[in-house]
């Protein structure tokens, strides 16, 4: 990340992404995340989230695991990775889901907008703050 070329991340960006992902922890609280796979679950639950975490790729057709979750669960956090793979799966999910992630659709539209130069996958989160973390410590961002 500390490349040439690499775009900066401007100051007011770090706290906005430091606040939203904390916002992410306190929704996940009672809202369950629907992530692609394990190891984006495993970064979620680095930045501190406890809540239920659901990960897509469980055996089951799309359509059977949107099923599933509009039947147990009034709303969740659709936080699919914003790569091409990840962009396909999200509208794939967000037309099946329809009704249930729209209230916390923003999270994963300020993700992408705060981080797209930077990662494109929700593992690479607990990284790319740790570098931020290093490269601008609390104490200087003032």
């Amino acid at each position: 990340m500390d490349t040439p070329g690499t775009p900066s991340v401007n100051l007011p960006d770090i706290k906005t992404l430091e606040s939203l992902i904390e916002k992410l922890i306190e929704a996940n609280s009672t809202i369950p995340v629907v992530v692609e796979g394990k190891r984006d679950r495993d970064a979620l639950r680095m930045l501190g989230a406890q809540g239920e975490i659901i990960t897509i790729h469980s055996g089951s057709t799309l359509y059977e695991f949107s099923e599933k979750l509009i039947k147990r669960y009034p709303e969740v956090i659709l936080l699919t990775d914003w790569d091409k793979k990840g962009e396909l799966l999200y509208g794939k999910l967000a037309s099946l889901l329809r009704g249930s992630y729209e209230g916390h659709e923003h999270i994963r539209k300020e993700l992408i907008r705060l981080t797209n130069s930077l990662i494109k996958e929700v593992e690479e989160l607990p990284a790319l703050m740790e570098y931020l973390k290093t490269k601008y410590p609390p104490d200087t961002r003032d």
